[in-house]
């Protein structure tokens, strides 16, 4: 086998303000000061190799301009780029013998070859960051890729306390480039309690993201939690691919469904699973995952006159999406880094445009609570909506019945279809809110140019009926009116 043991994303979606700043984050990384940082801005106008024209031709037209931008225009919805391209660099990630609950020695350190750093910055102020890494480790364990998986995804601690913080967190991630440090990060500094609640924007991000974003210049925080999304490939030898797909004809199951290490495979665990229930847990695993290849055999290239089996599953979470086939089956590779990728990634810009709208409608609504009312903001929101609408959600985005299928399967663990649902009806009652403020301000205005008439009104018909009476009549009518409207 020529290609990696396994492969690993991590996806940094997160959602970024520029209060401090007069330029957008896209002007930013369009800018000098990012170019000397290390990025460059990746326009999509050829095809390099057929892995590329196959990625491109397997969306719909219409989808492929959130996917792959629209080449040099100024009018495109968001804007790709990519740091140091072509250089050699690698992801470290440090772990303690604690949290590995191993023997011997201290620490394990796992290298992985850095492929890509890409970043997408999108106008609806969401941006997604991702790590593309190799580990080519031909020993690798099972525990090795899980542990990969469950600690280089990590931002910041879930819980407090040293029991906690060391079964949870790695003791380093390091970004380097030969001898050369790019970034480090030995999460020291999230063992203390923070000053302050909440936690708002890049208070607790750590170095090997802050390095890659001007946190300095502009806000941004995180869309999901404490862990970056992961998406996974692992090639597997034939021995453990036959106890996954093994059938059991009586109770009318495969081995995966309680299969341990496809558990923590899928759920992102490395010791314990998650999840303790003997009845519950193969319902789980079969709705997360996509079998549709669970019998597929092909020749084995290392032995021509014989059939070996290779099945791939597909598992998908609200953290993960992985694939397992066999280590001589490269093509699922190939699809889970590819297509699946972006249909991952496009997934999780959905998701984290949902929370960014929830959080937005919050903020307008409180602003119209409070009379702070800003027609600009407003318009903004639902200009942005209509976009998202339009140009981001898609019900489907390929006509390959395995990507449809697929695609289905994300945005349901993601939920977001009944989130959009959600937004439809959160963007319905700001509309009616707004209205009915509206027409209480109208009726205000309509009462204060009611009195106002009512005020000038006497002089009105004095005025009238100036020709028709004597000026003597004139007085006592003036008079008489005057009195009327002290009196009311």
């Amino acid at each position: 086998m020529n290609g990696p043991v396994s492969t690993h994303i991590f996806l940094f979606p997160f959602r970024w303000q520029s209060d401090i700043n007069e330029k957008s984050l896209n002007e930013y990384f369009r800018s000098d000061a990012a170019k000397n940082d290390g990025w460059e801005e990746s326009i999509y106008e050829q095809f390099e190799t057929k892995l590329d024209y196959n990625e491109y031709q397997y969306f719909y037209p219409f989808v492929r301009d959130i996917l792959y931008g629209k080449g040099k225009t100024s009018n495109a919805i968001f804007h790709h780029f990519s740091y140091r391209a072509g250089k050699s660099l690698q992801f470290e990630i440090e772990v303690s013998k604690e949290a590995l609950k191993t023997e011997g020695e201290p620490f394990t350190k796992y290298v992985l070859d850095i492929k890509d750093i890409m970043l997408n910055v999108y106008d609806l102020n969401v941006g997604m960051l991702s790590f593309h890494c190799h580990n080519n480790k031909s020993n690798s364990t099972e525990k090795d890729i899980l542990a990969i998986n469950q600690f280089g995804r990590r931002i910041y601690p879930p819980f407090l306390g040293d029991s906690l913080f060391n079964s949870e967190m790695p003791s380093q991630i390091t970004i380097r480039e030969g001898e050369n440090i790019i970034s480090t990060e030995c999460f020291n500094v999230f063992k203390n309690i923070p000053n302050k609640i909440p936690l708002e924007f890049s208070d607790w991000l750590p170095n090997h993201i802050k390095k890659l974003l001007p946190t300095e210049s502009y806000k941004v925080q995180e869309i999901l939690d404490d862990r970056m999304f992961v998406i996974s490939w692992y090639g597997l030898e034939t021995s453990k691919l036959k106890d996954l797909s093994q059938f059991n004809s009586t109770e009318k199951k495969y081995g995966y469904y309680s299969d341990d290490f496809w558990y923590k495979f899928v759920f992102i665990d490395v010791n314990d699973r998650s999840y303790w229930n003997k009845i519950e847990m193969p319902q789980l695993l079969q709705k997360s995952t996509y079998a549709r290849w669970i019998d597929y055999h092909f020749p084995d290239p290392y032995k021509p006159t014989e059939e070996s089996q290779s099945p791939t599953l597909y598992g998908s979470s609200r953290y993960s999406f992985v694939s397992i086939s066999s280590k001589y089956n490269d093509l699922p590779q190939f699809h889970t880094n590819t297509m699946y990728y972006k249909m991952v990634e496009l997934c999780l810009i959905q998701r984290a445009a949902l929370i960014n709208f929830s959080n937005e409608i919050t903020k307008v609504s409180q602003m119209l609570v409070e009379s702070d009312f800003n027609p600009e903001q407003i318009e903004k929101l639902y200009r942005d909506y209509i976009v998202f609408i339009n140009k981001v959600y898609f019900r489907e985005v390929t006509a390959q019945d395995q990507g449809i299928e697929l695609y289905q399967l994300i945005q349901n663990t993601l939920n977001i279809p009944n989130n959009v649902i959600d937004l439809d009806m959160e963007f319905k009652e700001l509309h009616e809110f707004i209205s009915i403020q509206s027409n209480a301000r109208k009726h205000e205005e309509a009462d204060k140019l009611n009195k106002i008439a009512v005020i000038f009104l006497p002089a009105t018909l004095v005025v009238g009926l100036a020709s028709l009476i004597s000026d003597k009549h004139i007085l006592n009518l003036a008079c008489l009116t005057g009195q009327i409207y002290l009196c009311s």
